[in-house]
């Protein structure tokens, strides 16, 4: 184990801030949601019923329908979990 002292920049003197660039992101995370998982290698995703569930019995992946959930983004939080 080792002890480090850490300082945010604020609490320095002389020491310039970094220049930081964040590449502008084109992409919608929910459109990056829908590309994952177009390109993953899942399970068999079921649209049936109103449970979302992995079936270990059937290797399956149940869902509701895209439609019942408030929003797309909940509709993947939720794929993602199963």
């Amino acid at each position: 184990m080792r002890w480090s002292n850490v300082f945010s920049l604020d609490e320095t003197e002389g020491i310039p801030a970094p220049i930081l660039s964040i590449a502008p992101n084109e992409m919608r995370p929910v459109d990056q949601a829908a590309a994952i998982v177009a390109e993953a290698k899942m399970r068999p995703i079921r649209h049936v019923g109103f449970a979302a569930l992995y079936s270990p019995e059937r290797d399956i992946i149940q869902m509701p329908a895209p439609g019942t959930f408030r929003s797309p983004e909940d509709y993947h939080h939720t794929l993602f979990h199963e």
